[in-house]
């Protein structure tokens, strides 16, 4: 092939992929909006208020103790779910677990962001590659 051509194609590509990616942290930013809305709507101001205070809670407790530094994120994340699914059964919160790691997750972003460097824990969504 003409080396012309070549490059011309890795161009156009490129900028297909990056018109892809664009669109999909996009779609991806709209998710977490309608979620939000969502759980706002079905659990009422006040208790979405208090189980996202309760996320946020658990999350940084997680990453700031020193004995649960040996955990990976994976567990750290489980052992997360766990503690907010218990806190939202004894309130009467009614959640099931995507919820809750929807929660996790961005409890997770708003905490890496603050500190304005890399996290310890990378992500307590992160999957452990087998």
């Amino acid at each position: 092939m003409d080396p012309q051509i070549t490059a011309a194609l890795q161009g156009l590509l490129t900028a297909v992929v990056i018109g892809i990616v664009t669109l999909l942290s996009l779609a991806a930013r709209k998710l977490f909006i309608l979620a939000h809305q969502y759980l706002e709507q079905k659990l009422g101001l006040d208790a979405f208020t208090f189980l996202k205070a309760y996320v946020n809670t658990t999350v940084r407790f997680l990453e700031q103790q020193p004995f649960f530094t040996d955990l990976t994120g994976a567990d750290k994340r489980l052992l997360a779910i766990k503690d907010i699914a218990t806190w939202c059964e004894n309130n009467k919160i009614p959640v099931d677990e995507a919820m809750i790691e929807h929660l996790i997750e961005e409890a997770v972003k708003v905490m890496n962001g603050s500190k304005n460097n890399e996290s310890v824990l990378t992500s307590l969504t992160a999957v452990e590659k087998a």
